[in-house]
């Protein structure tokens, strides 16, 4: 069975966050997952969503996972407020 936009997005987001948890722990990451997302990501078409709460889902995931991958890329470990603006 094939992903959904929603699916593919969602487990981004997760894994992102488990990647962050681990680096601000002070472990190493290996993000060659993070390419694999991408990849997946960039053929799904916004506009086949067709429900509000999908498309919610689908760019919260997004903004979460993206600024999980920020976070450990800049190398924050405070506040990104701070680092980013």
């Amino acid at each position: 069975m094939k992903d959904s936009a929603v699916d593919i997005s969602g487990k981004f987001s997760r894994d992102l966050k488990i990647d962050k948890i681990r680096f601000l722990s002070g472990e190493r990451i290996e993000s060659g997952s993070t390419a694999y997302y991408l990849q997946q990501i960039e053929k799904v078409d916004p506009e086949s969503l067709t429900d509000d709460d999908s498309r919610k889902a689908f760019w919260i995931n997004l903004y979460n996972g993206f600024t999980n991958f920020l976070i450990i890329k800049k190398r924050i470990k405070r506040s990104i407020l701070r680092r980013v603006l």
